[in-house]
């Protein structure tokens, strides 16, 4: 019902203006031809036209505009979705590695430099998650900036 408002609202006045024309006997289109006449001593009437043309045009940009600006929405809730997930997913096996390292430092024989290693590597992972959840304008370019920084 929503998306065909204007086309309902429109097919209203179609309706209304029809059945005024009929039960008047008016003719709208001559009303308007007679007006143009009058109007020719201001010359406005080749305004008219192509205003008509502007305001169509402007009409179907300002429509366009809208249905991108509610793609991108939709895009930036799919992403901060699929972000959401990512981090979950991410956080769990965090604390599963933590279990790792902690059974690793339980053990004498277990090399030093490996553990070391291993926190670098987690502490890499942290940063990347936060620079992929800061990332301000959804596009591939943005996307993989800010994982692989320059």
């Amino acid at each position: 019902m929503k998306k065909n408002k204007l086309l309902i609202i429109g097919l209203v006045i179609s309706i209304i203006t029809w059945v005024t024309t009929i039960a008047f006997e008016l003719d709208l289109f001559e009303l308007f031809v007679e007006t143009l006449h009058k109007l020719e001593i201001y010359e406005i009437d080749e305004i008219i036209i192509p205003s008509f043309i502007f305001i169509i045009f402007a009409l179907v940009n300002q429509t366009n505009q809208k249905r991108k600006i509610m793609v991108e929405q939709e895009k930036l809730k799919i992403y901060k979705a699929m972000l959401s997930s990512t981090h979950h997913i991410i956080n769990n096996f965090l604390q599963k590695m933590q279990y790792f390292k902690f059974t690793a430092e339980k053990m004498p024989e277990f090399p030093k430099n490996l553990l070391d290693l291993y926190e670098q590597n987690i502490n890499d992972a942290k940063i990347q998650i936060k620079a992929l959840g800061s990332v301000d304008y959804i596009d591939e370019l943005s996307i993989n900036k800010s994982v692989y920084p320059q």
